[in-house]
């Protein structure tokens, strides 16, 4: 449950508050692509605890 609630508060983050807390990284990941691989992350750990808990 915790990782969903990081992933959530990634998710809110808009592009400008992105490139101010990861841009020191130098990743050169496009904010679209961040965003899109913070859903795919989401629905994994949803289908993890889907067939955990199910």
């Amino acid at each position: 449950m915790a990782r969903e609630i990081f992933l959530t508060n990634l998710l809110k983050l808009p592009e400008e508050e992105y490139r101010e807390k990861f841009g020191y990284l130098n990743t050169g990941i496009p904010y679209n692509i961040f965003h899109r691989n913070i859903l795919l992350a989401m629905e994994k750990v949803k289908e993890i605890n889907d067939k955990r808990y199910s």
